[in-house]
């Protein structure tokens, strides 16, 4: 029984150093060759500090007021909410490796084109995919953290994930 109780004791620091390593790294592994964090990490710093700059663009880049950095902001929350819409409707997990990568692109490009652009037109569709793009990537990782990691992991895992999106606002 002693020698029973001490290999279990010994078997759970063995997981809890394995976790606290895993945990250690900037890196989760998720599922086979899905590395999620680092790509929350760089959309969190490069994508989303687009948002205070919106009164600037509004008024010296499309020569506008409120209203237009309200079309500005509502365009973008229009894009996240029909991101948010498309990945609820999905029927499982399968596949979001896919859409996590499109969506981080797609970020990235729309974002270009809006830094980029002086037509307003082109800007509210541009940043309409940007809050597309950025939920749908992000919300993807949360989904599969969400399903795939072990129960015991899912808190630390999901305040890794939290601290690395919003931990740039």
């Amino acid at each position: 029984a002693y020698q029973r109780g001490r290999e279990a004791r010994l078997q759970t620091i063995d997981q809890q150093r394995s976790a606290i390593r895993e945990l250690s790294t900037p890196v989760i592994e998720v599922w086979d060759r899905v590395l999620c964090l680092p790509v929350v990490g760089v959309i969190a710093f490069t994508a989303t500090p687009y948002q205070p700059l919106m009164p600037v663009f509004a008024d010296k880049v499309f020569g506008g007021g409120p209203q237009t950095l309200g079309w500005l902001l509502g365009a973008s929350g229009l894009g996240g909410c029909i991101g948010l819409l498309t990945l609820a409707s999905r029927p499982d997990v399968r596949g979001l490796s896919r859409w996590i990568v499109g969506g981080a692109v797609g970020t990235g490009v729309s974002l270009a084109v809006f830094a980029h652009s002086t037509s307003l037109p082109l800007s509210l569709v541009a940043i309409a995919v940007t809050g597309f793009s950025l939920i749908l990537s992000a919300m993807s990782i949360s989904t599969i953290f969400q399903t795939i990691v072990a129960d015991h992991m899912r808190g630390r895992v999901m305040g890794f994930f939290t601290m690395a999106f919003l931990g740039l606002h």
